[in-house]
């Protein structure tokens, strides 16, 4: 169900889409980074 509501949305949707996903991998590295700073200390 969610791959034929992905092809239905227009481009405009899939672009709020990939936006929101961009900024969900760059929390995910930042928490990356945190860790491995802290396993450094």
């Amino acid at each position: 169900m969610k791959f034929s509501f992905e092809f239905i949305t227009d481009p405009a949707n899939k672009i709020l889409i990939c936006e929101a996903f961009g900024e969900v991998v760059d929390v995910l590295d930042l928490e990356h980074m945190l860790k491995t700073i802290v396993k450094i200390k």
